[in-house]
């Protein structure tokens, strides 16, 4: 069975047990698991941002701040 066949709640739950990189490889090659965890995936990484003072840092706030999609998600830098 495909992880993408399990109910939605159930495949976020397993991926919300799973590290960074493990998102990445898993997202990436699949739309469906992409939309299906965005939203966890999203709850877990964007909600507290840690930045740095430098250009980089705050081009990445700035990229995030004009995503209509991530945007909503953060609440505190």
């Amino acid at each position: 069975m495909a992880l993408t066949a399990l109910p939605l709640e159930l495949f976020a739950l397993i991926c919300g047990h799973r590290e960074r990189v493990d998102w990445f490889a898993l997202r990436i090659p699949c739309r469906a698991a992409f939309s299906n965890t965005f939203e966890v995936f999203a709850k877990r990484y964007y909600t507290s941002l840690r930045l740095l003072l430098t250009t980089e840092s705050l081009r990445r706030l700035e990229r995030i701040a004009a995503d209509d999609t991530l945007r909503p998600f953060v609440q505190e830098l």
